[in-house]
């Protein structure tokens, strides 16, 4: 079986490159999902500060990662 380092590193890399990108847009949509049910209107949910910084350094530490699997793969 072939090895699946350099697999893992690419999707690993290019999701947490997408979602530092769109940390925003990702900590939101968290927000609007929870706020089902509830009596507020989903376009008036905006997520704090601290969640968006949350999702942003999730998502690069996860880009990270898949980069370095991509170099120990290559190595």
């Amino acid at each position: 079986m072939e090895d699946p380092r350099p697999l893992v590193g690419l999707v690993l890399f290019v999701g947490g490159a997408v979602g530092a990108r769109y940390a925003h847009v990702l900590a939101k949509w968290d927000e609007q999902m929870d706020a089902i049910g509830s009596k507020r209107r989903l376009s008036e949910v905006e997520p704090a500060m601290w969640k968006v910084t949350f999702v942003l350094l999730s998502c690069a530490a996860s880009a990270l990662v898949g980069a370095l699997l991509l170099v120990v793969s290559i190595i």
